[in-house]
């Protein structure tokens, strides 16, 4: 069963990669801010480079993350649509090859 229309590739995949870099980025910028912030000793100079690196990496591996949450629900949601869609196809099968003559209604 696919999720999306016309191809065997599930949409999720591409979404995760691109929301796996998002992190990825997210946590290099907490990197970079921790590295700036130990080579310098003045308070004064290490909070921006906390501020824009530390509290900016931080949002984005935190924004990736929720949004790969969001899609991770978006396709377990799909998925029971289209099992739910099948159920009642099958459904309506049985009902069909198995009619109540009228006489006993």
């Amino acid at each position: 069963m696919s999720t999306q229309r016309g191809s065997g590739r599930d949409p999720l995949v591409g979404v995760a990669a691109v929301l796996g870099a998002m992190a990825l980025a997210g946590m290099l910028a907490i990197g970079l801010a921790w590295r700036s912030v130990d080579a310098t000793t003045n308070v004064a100079l290490q909070i921006p480079d906390l501020v824009s690196g530390g509290i900016g990496g931080l949002a984005l591996v935190l924004t990736a993350l929720a949004l790969v949450s969001v899609q991770a629900d978006r396709r377990a949601r799909a998925r029971e649509r289209a099992d739910t869609d099948d159920l009642l196809a099958e459904l309506a099968s049985v009902v069909a090859t198995v009619r109540v003559p009228k006489a006993a209604r």
